[in-house]
This record gives structure tokens, sequence and C-alpha cells, in this order.
């Protein structure tokens, strides 16, 4: 039934398109007021390979459509997306296939660590950042509250899910009061930071193609505020500060922009040096590497073949 109608949704609007005889689609409606409901309705294409679009309205009170008009074939199709809703209509077994896919391409024990956003969009947009590039989690320093502390609650969070796309649902975040409760937590299981800034700051300081980030089995990668950046404690307690490279008047990125840069980096190392050693008790070379590139296909879902190993 998939291959015959556009699966891309709009909150107000449904576009599908029809290419066969008799195919049925059902639409699920939730309620108004505070109880949900279920209001399902079917709609059929009448007649022999008809190509037609059918425009559903979101609405509780629309009454069901029994034969819906059939427009001419060459009529243009209006496509809109919403990735929140695209989310819900993937079918379980393709879900549960990129879940399994994506498992062994992401970087163990790294963490992203954002210390006091003001912005919810750039929270959740790192947290997009993070599960886009195999990061494992995602730790926010919340000394103002803004977060739940638990991470179900972020899952059902209109404004996490909305500007993380959904990422939020799959990538674990946890939130602290502090600084201090924050990289007690990182160093009381043995993990590592490394902060970053445009500025020389700290112990050691390189540019991000300079560091070597798999010298240490748990590592925590720091982004700080938008506007103060990194804090002093946070500085004093890492091992180095990494900046990106830059080369116009202005030096400075925003959030967003700096912690896909940066991630980018890190999980590409972590990721080629775990294809092809082991950590942990079973530490050594790989008789066989890993594969570190997932293969890329048309149409949105991607295999746990790859593209070839390293």
């Amino acid at each position: 039934m998939h291959e015959h109608f556009d699966r891309r949704f709009d909150p107000a609007v449904c576009h599908l398109h029809f290419d066969s005889l008799g195919l049925a689609i059902r639409s699920r409606q939730y309620a108004t007021s505070a109880q949900a409901y279920e209001n399902q309705r079917q709609f059929t294409v009448p007649g022999p390979c008809v190509s037609s679009i059918i425009y559903l309205m979101r609405l509780p009170d629309v009454a069901a459509i029994e034969s819906p008009r059939a427009l001419d074939s060459d009529a243009p199709l209006v496509r809109t997306s919403l990735m929140e809703t695209l989310e819900a209509q993937k079918p379980r077994v393709s879900v549960r296939k990129r879940a399994a896919a994506v498992k062994s391409f992401r970087c163990k024990n790294l963490v992203a660590v954002v210390e006091d956003p003001n912005d919810i969009r750039n929270i959740g947009t790192v947290i997009r950042n993070a599960n886009a590039l195999g990061v494992e989690r995602v730790y926010i320093v919340d000394p103002r509250k803004a977060l739940p502390d638990d991470w179900q609650q972020m899952r059902q969070r209109k404004s996490l899910s909305e500007t993380s796309v959904s990422a939020v649902k799959w990538t674990f975040v946890k939130r602290f009061d502090s600084t201090d409760a924050c990289l007690s937590h990182l160093e009381k299981h043995g993990f590592v930071s490394v902060v970053t800034s445009p500025h020389i700051k700290g112990k050691t300081s390189v540019f991000l193609h300079e560091g070597d980030y798999t010298q240490h089995t748990k590592l925590a990668v720091w982004f700080g505020n938008e506007k103060r950046g990194i804090s002093t404690l946070a500085v004093e307690r890492s091992e180095m500060c990494v900046a990106i490279p830059m080369f116009g008047m202005i030096e400075s990125l925003n959030l967003g922009t700096s912690s896909g840069i940066v991630l980018y980096e890190i999980a590409k190392q972590r990721r080629e040096y775990q294809s092809k050693y082991r950590r942990g008790r079973r530490k050594g070379k790989r008789a066989e590497p890993l594969p570190t590139v997932m293969r890329r296909e048309v149409g949105g879902f991607a295999s746990s073949e790859t593209e070839g190993q390293t």
C-alpha cells in the first residue's frame, strides 16, 4: 500500500495520491476535549486505474467521504512535510530496522554537554546533531530548571520534539542543576571532558582537526552558553580546549552550527577507532574492521549494509 501514495503529511491537510483500484486508506483522528478518542474514516478510489488527489481535513467533525472526486491525472500533486507526523506514520518494521542498523555506528561513551543554554531551539538542535552523528547521549546544565528531570517527560515536550525533529525520542538526555554537578557526575563515571571555545583557554588549546579524540575511552564534549561561552569552572576541570578554525571578521558560530562541526569530527575519529579496536574487557585489534559508513538509499531509509569497510 505504501508505494501508492505520498506519506508526507501536513497537520491540517493530508495529500494522498492513488494509482490503483479500490485502494483504501484509514486515517485516525484524535479528540478535542481532554480525553482522546479515535475517529476512523475509510476512503476508496472507484474505477479502474484512476489517478486522484484526496484532501482530508484533519477535523473531528468532518463527515466521512464515501466517494471522492477523481481528478485529472495531470493535476499537480501538492506535497507538504511535517517531520513529527512522518515519524508517527513510519511502519513499525521500518523503524525497528533503522534502529537496529544504526546501533553499531553509535559512538559508545561519547557525551555532548550543553552548559546553561538560553534558547530551547538550540537545545533541540544539539540533540538533533548528536543523534544524526551517532553521539550516545546529551547532558544539559540547566540552572533555570527549564527542562524536566525525567527523560520520558522531555520526550513528550512539544518544544523539544519539534526543534530536535523527534531526535529527543531516540537520544538519551539528562539535565543537571549546575556545572559542578554535571562535572562531578562525569568524573565519577570515568569521563574526561574537553571544552569548545574560539579563544585560547585552559591547559591545552588545539584546533579541531589537530586533536586526537580517541585517547580516552569516555569523553564528554562541552559547549558553552550562547553569549558568555564556556564557564571558567568547566575549563579548569577539562583536559583541553578545542577551537574551530575561522577566517572571517566575525569569530563566532551559533551553537547549532558549532556543535554540528565539532561533533562530526570527534564522532568520525572515534567511530573509525572503534571499528578497528575493541575496548573494555575484550581490548585489542579486531580481526575484521567494522564498517563506518551506512549505505544511502533513495526514499529515506538506510539499511545496515555499508559502502565499504575501512
